[in-house]
């Protein structure tokens, strides 16, 4: 904070956020105080030798109607998942919808998440470790056979 003050340069960059010179001190603070949390967080999951899970369940759905499906996504999905998915969509016309039955962050494909921005690296806004890779491969793959399945099932 001190050298926030005096003007150093490399405290207007935090992980994900790139603050601007005339941001207020008291503003830059509190957007980066969730940061401070999450590292107090991980820090005393790591003291502690907490065993966290390696996997979390995401609810995916697909509602087919003809030639046009919907694939409901639990999360913020970037958009090259969306594209992933239209391109091996059996449907002629596919729709990912994020932000359906729930809201776990953000969630990348593997090529997306660089954990240096904002978004691949929201996971420090929450008590909670980050989705690694391939965590957004995983939600095409498991869309795209449920686009299948529900083709099959439509066409008998």
């Amino acid at each position: 904070q001190k050298r926030a003050e005096a003007g150093d340069e490399d405290t207007l960059r935090v992980l994900g956020y790139n603050f601007s010179a005339y941001m207020e001190m008291k503003y830059r603070r509190n957007l980066a105080r969730p940061l401070l949390r999450w590292t107090d967080w991980a820090l005393e999951v790591h003291e502690k030798g907490t065993v966290l899970p390696d996997s979390l369940p995401l609810p995916l759905q697909v509602v087919a109607l003809g030639e046009v499906a919907i694939v409901t996504i639990p999360c913020e999905a970037f958009s090259s998942i969306g594209i992933r998915i239209r391109e091996q969509s059996p449907f002629r016309v596919t729709i990912p919808a994020a932000y359906s039955n729930g809201y776990l962050g953000y969630i990348g494909a593997s090529e997306d998440v660089g954990d240096r921005e904002y978004m691949s690296a929201f996971y420090r806004y929450t008590r909670r470790p980050p989705f690694a890779r391939p965590a957004g491969d995983a939600i095409v793959q498991k869309a795209v056979e449920l686009l299948e399945k529900s083709q099959h099932a439509m066409i008998r």
